[in-house]
């Protein structure tokens, strides 16, 4: 009986073992698929090309378009069609670069959907 205990403490430890490298495996090659390949209709939005300061004016080289799936933006996202709206908006707070922008990074009211 001990052995056969051994033997089954032996085999769950063996199958974790090799469970985990093979689910890290799968996620590392699933990361970055979040969209690819969607067939589904995109919207364009607007996000910042480089950090901005907050007290900056919103104008055209602060910003760049991209194109995605409504399902993964947030609802305060500012879209390309509201863009006439908001040039000349100034930002409320600082920025990163690459960050998606949010109706709410500028001075209230200016680029709302």
């Amino acid at each position: 009986m001990i052995l056969s205990s051994r033997r089954a403490r032996f085999i769950q430890k063996l199958a974790v073992v090799w469970a985990v490298p093979i689910g890290l495996y799968i996620y590392v090659q699933n990361l970055g698929c979040g969209y690819q390949g969607h067939s589904g209709p995109t919207v364009r939005y607007v996000l910042t090309s480089q950090a901005v300061e907050a007290g900056t004016v919103l104008t055209q080289d602060l910003i760049q378009l991209k194109d995605v799936p409504p399902r993964f933006l947030p609802n305060d996202a500012v879209l390309a069609d509201q863009l006439h709206n908001c040039f000349g908006s100034v930002f409320s707070e600082s920025v990163e670069a690459g960050a998606v922008l949010l109706a709410t990074d500028l001075e209230e009211g200016k680029c709302s959907r």
